[in-house]
């Protein structure tokens, strides 16, 4: 039975749908690396401005970033991002009841797990710079020099950053304040770098004059993490992963009744999660320079297979959850470069979890691709031999191709 245009019509909406959810443009809105500003204004004690910001993706190249964070000497460490230092400390000003305060550069951390993280806009590494500041005025004296004139009197805060100071937008500012259990925050963006004037005596249990934007901001930063992994994994499929885009056409090919075709999917998922599971677990090893070739020679196997069955053996499922097992293992080594695990090296589960999910959502959107362009002809009596067939063949050259790259690069 052909499939219905109406059907096709869905499967294409739902296929669309997938692609432009979990599409990186889309899902990096600039919320996931924004620059956070907060400023806990001082007592008795110097106040601190902490400044998170990508610098991998913005002041610093990712080579140059990745650089300063695996140096080893502190020292050193800074001497290479001091430039980066001397601008944020310039470039973003604070001020107390209108006047400008002087700030001194306090702390560094520059957190990064790889090089290709940096690189990925979805995971970005984020710096940690610590500013102190004396809630006292800032005026300059007839030589131009900064000077402090006052203490512990300032009644407001107010942000600026300068219009030569490029950073990640949007930027965040919250402002701690001692008589509110919430901060007040502030959204920037590159046409509005000021804040105005916040006052520290509010004591307003809300997030006292944010508006409706900002609101929105930090409500949509709360669903951009896991939205973020879904499509880590979905472009590890679509449309990073060709040789799995190529493994699951190969199952496609062989001429089945969609339920067997999902059996197959599903037999595979269940065989991929195992093993992605363990290898992030370090359970298991994942050579790349023995997974990979494998790879390409599972895709050689289901795509000369589906010229020679004509239905599902039980030995072909059996086969098909052993190289389900070995592209888990090709999914472990690429979410290796990338960071699951949490600030004290636990694993975040459930980001690995939502990884296989997007995983899955990719396999299906190019089943669903399939079916949309090649579904009306499954059961025409031409289908194997004219489409089937020559696509599978085509699928088993590339996957030859790939194995002896793969084997003698």
């Amino acid at each position: 039975m052909l499939i219905a245009p109406l059907s096709l019509t869905r499967f294409a909406m739902i296929w669309l749908s997938l692609a432009a959810v979990f599409m990186p443009q889309v899902v990096n809105s600039h919320i996931l690396n924004m620059t956070e500003i907060t400023v806990v204004p001082g007592d008795q004690a110097p106040g601190v401005i902490r400044i998170t910001i990508d610098l991998g993706q913005s002041l610093m190249t990712p080579e140059d970033y990745w650089a300063a964070s695996t140096e080893p000497d502190k020292e050193k460490r800074k001497d290479i991002v001091r430039i980066i230092v001397g601008q944020l400390n310039n470039g973003i000003r604070v001020f107390g009841d209108g006047k400008e305060l002087a700030k001194a550069f306090a702390n560094l951390e520059l957190r990064a797990f790889s090089l290709e993280a940096i690189k990925n806009p979805l995971t970005p590494q984020m710096a940690v710079l610590e500013f102190t500041f004396q809630a006292g005025f800032v005026s300059a004296t007839a030589t131009g020099a900064l000077t402090e004139v006052a203490k512990n009197t300032v009644k407001d805060i107010a942000i600026e950053i300068a219009d030569d100071l490029e950073l990640p937008w949007p930027c965040l500012v919250r402002i701690e304040r001692p008589l509110a259990k919430l901060p007040a925050s502030r959204l920037l963006t590159e046409d509005k770098r000021q804040t105005g004037a916040v006052a520290l005596q509010d004591g307003a249990e809300s997030e006292a004059g944010t508006d409706w934007l900002t609101r929105a901001t930090l409500q949509f930063q709360s669903w951009v993490g896991p939205i973020t992994w879904l499509s880590l994994g979905f472009q590890h499929i679509v449309p990073n992963g060709l040789d799995h885009i190529a493994f699951v056409m190969g199952l496609y090919f062989l001429s089945l009744p969609l339920v067997k075709l999902l059996w197959q999917i599903s037999v595979f998922t269940l065989a991929h999660s195992i093993t992605l599971l363990l290898a992030t677990f370090n359970v298991i090893p994942a050579p790349a320079n023995i997974v990979e070739p494998l790879i390409a020679l599972s895709i050689v196997y289901v795509a000369m297979d589906n010229l020679f069955a004509k239905r599902l053996r039980r030995m072909r499922v059996s086969v098909v959850f052993g190289f389900g097992l070995i592209h888990g293992l090709g999914f472990a080594s690429s979410l290796s470069a990338l960071s699951v695990f949490d600030d004290a090296g636990g694993l975040r589960l459930h980001d690995l979890l939502l990884f296989n999910v997007g995983v899955e959502l990719g396999q299906l959107s190019v089943i669903l691709g399939l079916l949309v362009l090649l579904g009306w002809a499954r059961n025409a009596s031409f289908y194997k031999e004219r489409i089937a067939d020559p696509f599978s063949m085509g699928i088993a050259g590339v996957g030859l191709y790939w194995f002896v790259k793969r084997v003698f690069s």
